[in-house]
């Protein structure tokens, strides 16, 4: 083959890169702590402000703060003038040639093209959502009362409880029977007032799950896979502390070549106080 690392490596590199990348963008549900409007993207600095004040609120470190947010909400900040004009941004007009997001705020903006849509469940169209039983301090599962028939509450969506500080987030699905779910599992576990009883509970509409966050609230690691015995066509390469296996063979009945590009990955949201789902 001529360009052999054009027509091959390069791909396979790409395909790697994009699937370890959806992976993380998938994590998204272990973030509890909101910002931004529902389905609708940030049409204003009040909106990139709020989420400065969430993060602050939360105690946030300030150094080190990134944003990942979806193609739809990076053209909705660059309708923002603020966002997009040389003279406010001090960029010379980069931002406007090259769409390049740069830092705003304090912040460091990147675009993926993975990050998630996440569609609440269908419990977000009752009204009557109500904590069933007191809920006592540190508990992480409850009773709710509300809806008609199977309801459902999605893992990932985001609700708040009527005189409780914060928002929470559902850990498991859960399906109604009855108009009732006998059991919700969320994160952070209730704090040391509790739920009242009969408490209204309002879930959070259908958002893109844009991500902001500093680097300890994720960790990822990767391990370096052996190397085939009695195959001497294999090689690791680590690039960045992340390692790939690459193995050269021959299928003999096929008659062709075979390249294999081998990645294992595993990742974790370490501390999902550190991060806050942007929603859009």
């Amino acid at each position: 083959l001529d360009d052999f690392s054009a027509r091959i490596i390069t791909p396979a590199m790409v395909a790697l890169n994009e699937k370890l990348d959806r992976y993380l963008c998938g994590l998204y549900p272990a973030f509890h702590q909101v910002a931004g409007v529902a389905g609708s993207g940030p049409d204003s600095l009040a909106h990139l402000a709020k989420l400065d004040e969430v993060m602050n609120e939360a105690k946030i470190p300030v150094a080190g703060r990134r944003v990942v947010v979806g193609p739809a909400t990076k053209s909705a900040m660059f309708a923002i003038p603020e966002v997009a004009r040389a003279d406010a941004r001090g960029d010379e007009g980069t931002a406007l040639r090259e769409a390049s997001m740069g830092r705003i705020m304090g912040m460091d903006w990147f675009m993926d093209q993975n990050i998630n849509r996440h569609t609440a469940g269908s419990a977000k169209a009752v009204s009557a959502l109500a904590v069933n039983g007191a809920v006592a301090a540190g508990a992480s599962q409850m009773a709710v009362d509300g809806g008609s028939g199977a309801e459902e509450l999605k893992l990932g969506d985001v609700f708040s409880v009527a005189g409780v500080e914060g928002s929470f987030v559902v850990t498991e699905d859960a399906i109604a029977a009855s108009g009732a779910f006998t059991s919700v599992k969320f994160a952070p576990a209730a704090p040391e007032s509790g739920f009242p009883d009969n408490a209204a509970i309002t879930v959070m509409d259908s958002h893109r799950a844009n991500l902001a966050f500093v680097r300890n609230a994720v960790a990822l690691a990767t391990v370096p896979l052996e190397l085939p015995r009695g195959n001497n066509n294999a090689a690791y390469v680590s690039m960045q502390g992340m390692g790939i296996r690459v193995v050269y063979g021959y299928d003999m009945d096929t008659k062709t070549d075979i390249i294999s590009f081998d990645l294992l990955a595993g990742a974790k949201v370490i501390d999902p106080r550190l991060g806050v789902r942007f929603m859009a």
